[in-house]
């Protein structure tokens, strides 16, 4: 029985090494952010850098891939993404300054996002704005780093999650 589980999880691990480069979803979960979110623990879980190496060039791929038409939301927009390498970034599968890497995303969830939850867009809701946020917030507490988000957004945030 273990030996047909280890085959079965050895088939899907090729098969999401084949397909998974050819994507076109970027998000985390029915995306490439999802597959290299998972190689990374993956990686970590077999001790093999093979993987980990795999899951950093799906990273590029969806860096290089992200345009202006990319969703926001948590699923398959940037929310999502930008949750994942906050997560990577926090649990040590990755290195780097996750306010630079995420600064962009920062700039159109401080823009974009109330103006977008005002108009109802259905794409978005609050509790993804609001995973984003607080993720990106802890890894700033846990750096001893300053709030990638201006205050006014912070409290406009507080004030809608108040209010629902």
């Amino acid at each position: 029985m273990i030996e047909h589980i280890k085959n079965i999880e050895s088939e899907i691990i090729n098969l999401l090494i084949l397909k998974s480069p050819f994507l076109k979803d970027l998000g985390l979960i029915t995306g490439k952010m999802g597959i290299a979110l998972m190689f990374h623990i993956y990686g970590n879980r077999k001790q093999s850098h093979i993987y980990s190496d795999f899951a950093n060039e799906l990273l590029i791929d969806i860096w290089d891939e992200i345009d202006s038409h990319i969703k926001l939301n948590f699923m398959d927009g940037l929310c999502g993404i930008g949750w994942s390498i906050e997560y990577l970034a926090q649990n040590y599968y990755i290195e780097g300054n996750t306010n630079e890497i995420c600064g962009d995303i920062d700039l159109l969830i401080q823009n974009d996002s109330l103006t977008l939850l005002t108009e109802n867009i259905v794409d978005l809701n609050l509790e993804d704005v609001l995973l984003y946020v607080k993720a990106r917030e802890l890894g700033a507490f846990q750096l001893n780093k300053q709030s990638p988000f201006k205050h006014v957004f912070l409290e406009e945030l507080k004030y809608r999650c108040n209010k629902s």
